[in-house]
């Protein structure tokens, strides 16, 4: 089992209700014609749930720069920010399921996405974190991974509390079920229990516009 994954809150300002797993407040910049570059993994593809393009709105143009198989230690995913980046004022970072597999150590995956976001902080840009999914049930877990995923999860989850213009989206609670049991949702499952399927984006982007308007 998991380590707890921090409170729930139940509102965000009149007439919106966060969904389970959401942590922080919600970003301050006016919505209004906010660029989006959106960095991880296959997560993150239009062929498994599409969450980019499905928390694209009429005041956030998203850019999907995610690229599958990649790693935050290794560089990889970074270099989707280096490579591609405008005038994007927000920066959306998932992924890091592939360190974890890989054997990188929860803290120091954290260290490093941390890292980066403190570099595009002091850019001037917001910062939106999101945990790693459950993946109990695929292939790659065992349970010390599942250990160093919850300390990188609970690092993230932390952030928000000493930075400004950063939230955190707590993915894994969001599509863990039942509680407390590391399992991908069945309902969200593309098949393969790490990859969710178009419902689980649809949920994470709705997540993502509460917390990150």
């Amino acid at each position: 089992m998991g380590l707890s994954r921090g409170g729930l809150q139940t509102s965000d300002g009149p007439g919106t209700s966060l969904l389970p797993g959401a942590t922080g407040p919600s970003l301050t910049l006016s919505p209004s014609g906010t660029l989006v570059g959106w960095i991880g993994d296959s997560i993150s593809l239009p062929g498994t749930g599409n969450a980019p393009a499905q928390y694209m709105s009429d005041t956030r143009n998203v850019k999907n720069w995610a690229v599958d198989s990649t790693l935050w230690t290794t560089n990889a995913i970074p270099l989707q920010y280096t490579n591609n980046v405008t005038n994007q004022n927000r920066v959306v970072c998932a992924g890091g399921v592939n360190d974890i597999t890989g054997g990188v150590a929860g803290a120091t995956l954290a260290a490093t996405v941390l890292a980066f976001a403190d570099a595009r902080l002091a850019e001037g840009k917001q910062v939106v974190l999101n945990t790693i999914g459950p993946f109990k049930t695929n292939a790659l877990w065992t349970a010390g991974r599942q250990v160093e995923t919850d300390v990188y999860n609970a690092l993230i989850l932390a952030a928000p509390a000493t930075r400004t213009n950063v939230v955190a989206v707590d993915l894994f609670t969001l599509w863990e079920s039942p509680p407390g049991s590391d399992t991908l949702n069945p309902i969200y499952d593309s098949g393969d229990g790490k990859h969710e399927n178009l419902l689980g984006g649809g949920v994470w982007a709705a997540q993502m516009a509460v917390q990150s308007p």
